[in-house]
């Protein structure tokens, strides 16, 4: 039986995603259904440790997928009434506080350039964890923002005539876009920068005086659901009510975090999220923030750097080439695909460590060596690397009951049965994938809940083959780290 539509299904939400390999505008009624929606890419310059974004394409992006957006609703006489606003939350940026304009690149999450220059004592990364809840790493944003300062003529200019801004790239791109050009961020984007106080929830003093910056040169910070002003360049100028990091947002794909629950968004990196409901102190993983509510809500957080990035760098190294998208017809009749030692990027949690470079290792029991097979032992070597994630968890917290599985690689079903068996869970999927957006649209309303066609349930099977092939991957890997 269909349920009656009603008034508040037609109030319209637009949801921006600002992410690695592209940003993203949806449209979605009260039911979370998507209406419209466009996409453009976000080109990055790559040389070595150095990742970057051209900052006046991106907001050059982004106003584009608004008129896109703008016109489409316009056609059917229908206005956006609210906006949400997800992104990236290791790339910083320096800009103008006036003019607005970039003083240099977007240096996005996954540049290191820092990480030879800034290097700490093991006793100042911990008083580092213990002030923000975030572990120490040239991904995070003060090391980048420091960089910026010591670099770029135009930064250390705009500082002398005390008009620099330094922050995420999300409060620059969300500057640009509201009427005023205000300077605000929210908690989360200021937690990746590793200048937040978890327990002040603000700028940290102490951590400003280590980086040599001051708190007039970053935005305001503000809870993630806030009134940050209004879109100047859409129909109406609705509000943006939601500001938050991508995957902070996630666990919101359920309503409220759902402490028996653990949360898996695979895209241009894979995040492995736990919600907890007491402090734990536990120095590999990151310990995010998702809510002010109640004191805090916070996560366990892993972090797999080579999702997406794995299959596109293996695509670069082939002669015919494939999209991730194909990943399914691609593997189709692969036996026993080899062992990938997915370090791109470095090795992320629980080693946290550089891992060495990545290599295709052959199985014990033999293996197939061609492209489809080497696509396909990329696919399990995500898999294997949120099960590790999840395996450590458990030695902390109590484990999952389930699995909610999201990102644009969730679409894949050689990944979804895989990570379901390897896992041992069972698993819902969303089936748009899109769970960066969707859990900001749920944020915007505690009575936001995505519908039950909105997922797709998974029961775990028992695979020996899969289980052998982890035990000897994680001993590999193991010898890495």
């Amino acid at each position: 039986m269909t349920r009656a539509r009603t008034a508040d299904d037609e109030c319209l939400s637009l949801l921006l995603d600002f992410g690695g390999q592209a940003s993203h505008a949806l449209v979605v009624d009260g039911q979370g259904v998507c209406i419209t929606q466009a996409r453009v890419a976000n080109r990055t310059r790559e040389n070595g440790l150095r990742v970057e974004l051209d900052a006046e394409s991106v907001v050059a992006g982004f106003r584009q997928l608004l008129a896109t957006i703008d016109d489409a609703l316009l056609a059917e006489g229908r206005q956006v009434s609210q906006v949400a606003m997800a992104c990236q939350r290791g790339s910083v940026i320096a800009w103008d506080r006036e003019s607005g304009q970039a003083l240099g690149p977007i240096l996005s999450w996954r540049d290191r350039r820092t990480s030879e220059t800034m290097q700490l004592t093991p006793e100042q990364a911990e008083w580092i964890r213990q002030r923000t809840g975030l572990r120490w790493s040239p991904y995070a944003g003060a090391p980048k923002l420091r960089w910026l300062i010591d670099h770029l003529p135009e930064v250390r200019a705009a500082a002398d005539r005390q008009r620099l801004v330094l922050g995420p790239a999300g409060s620059f791109v969300l500057a640009r876009l509201l009427d005023g050009c205000p300077c605000l961020v929210d908690d989360s984007l200021a937690q990746r920068a590793l200048l937040w106080s978890r327990r002040e929830w603000n700028w940290d003093e102490p951590l400003l005086d280590v980086f040599g910056m001051t708190r007039d040169q970053l935005p305001v910070v503000c809870p993630s659901r806030f009134e940050f002003g209004r879109l100047d360049a859409v129909n109406g100028q609705p509000p943006v009510r939601v500001l938050v990091g991508d995957q902070n947002a996630v666990p919101c794909l359920t309503g409220q975090p759902d402490t028996d629950a653990l949360y898996v968004n695979l895209g241009t990196g894979g995040f492995v999220l736990r919600p907890v409901d007491r402090a734990v102190d536990v120095d590999r993983f990151q310990f995010s923030l998702l809510s002010r509510q109640g004191g805090g809500q916070f996560a366990l957080e892993g972090s797999i750097h080579g999702a997406a990035t794995a299959l596109n760098w293996l695509a670069e190294r082939s002669d015919g080439g494939f999209r991730a998208a194909d990943i399914d017809d691609l593997c189709a009749d692969v036996g026993q695909p080899p062992l990938f030692i997915n370090t791109l990027d470095g090795l992320g949690s629980p080693w946290w460590c550089d891992g060495g470079e990545p290599v295709f290792e052959p199985s014990s029991a033999g293996c197939d060596e061609d492209l489809a097979a080497r696509a396909l032992a990329i696919v399990e070597s995500i898999v294997f690397l949120v099960r590790a994630n999840l395996e450590t968890m458990n030695a902390h917290v109590a484990a999952p009951k389930h699995v909610v599985l999201s990102g644009g690689l969730s679409r894949s079903r050689v990944l979804r049965r895989r990570l379901t068996d390897g896992l041992g869970l069972p698993v819902r999927v969303l089936v748009e994938g899109e769970g960066t957006a969707l859990g900001a649209w749920g944020m915007l309303d505690p009575a936001h809940v995505l519908p039950k066609q909105a997922w797709q349930s998974l029961k775990p099977r028992r695979d020996p083959e899969l289980e052998r092939r982890y035990k000897e991957w994680l001993e590999l890997i193991e010898a890495r780290a």
